[in-house]
């Protein structure tokens, strides 16, 4: 059983809405993006404690370059079913920008370690990217020091 406040400021107990784990993921690499139908992103290590859980997921990336017009974002966990995120569309600049992500992740019932994949993709199967260049440093414009890509996946028992 764990604490929680309500919005009053009283404790409560609870056994729903617990946050089990936080995994974060940073990846702080310079990477020229390749033109494919799948683009990934990010690729980590998450370890699901309960069965019943429900995955919480919140990103930011950073990139230089417009490439691509629209694409879906997709997260899967180990062999469970892809989610959806947002989309990405063009913005025809060459200067870098922030783009977030969002998805949840409900009914995946396998527990332990699972590599989780983030990717960019094109459903009708053309070839694109999202950027240029993934996490852009001063070899893109001096000015620039080395950026950084986050992912937060929390584990939450609804």
């Amino acid at each position: 059983m764990s604490s929680v406040i309500r919005g009053d400021d009283d404790f409560d107990t609870a056994i729903n809405g617990r946050v089990l784990d936080v995994t974060t993921y940073t990846s702080g690499t310079r990477q020229s993006l390749p033109v494919a139908v799948s683009v990934t992103m990010a690729s980590f290590t998450v370890n699901k404690l309960s069965s019943t859980s429900t995955l919480v997921i919140h990103g930011t990336m950073s990139g230089r370059g417009e490439h691509a017009g629209d694409l879906q974002q997709g997260w899967k966990l180990g062999s469970g079913t892809e989610f959806n995120g947002q989309t990405c569309s063009y913005q025809n600049n060459t200067l870098g920008r922030v783009l977030s992500t969002s998805a949840v992740i409900s009914g995946h019932t396998t527990t332990g370690s699972q590599t989780m994949v983030f990717r960019y993709y094109s459903v009708n199967g053309s070839a694109n990217k999202p950027f240029q260049v993934y996490n852009p440093n001063a070899s893109d414009d001096a000015r620039l020091a080395q950026s950084s890509s986050v992912f937060t996946v929390t584990e939450v028992e609804a």
